[in-house]
């Protein structure tokens, strides 16, 4: 699998994954849920968008080093 169809799947999945979640935040709102949204979901999306921003810039250093070695 390539760098970027890893990163589009990632993404597939984060949303994915945002859209379950805002469901389930229409029928949970209590102390519980905030607590799991600071702990999981908030830190999850910020590594997945820290992932996602080093994905790219990997894939873009690859193809600098494939064009350099051409």
């Amino acid at each position: 699998m390539s760098l970027s169809t890893a990163r589009a799947k990632l993404m597939v999945a984060t949303k994915a994954l945002t859209l379950e979640w805002q469901l389930l935040e229409s029928g949970w709102r209590d102390a519980r849920h905030r607590d799991f949204q600071c702990i999981y979901m908030d830190r999850l999306t910020a590594a997945v968008d820290d992932a996602l921003h080093a994905m790219t810039d990997l894939d873009e250093r690859l193809a600098k080093i494939r064009h350099d070695c051409e």
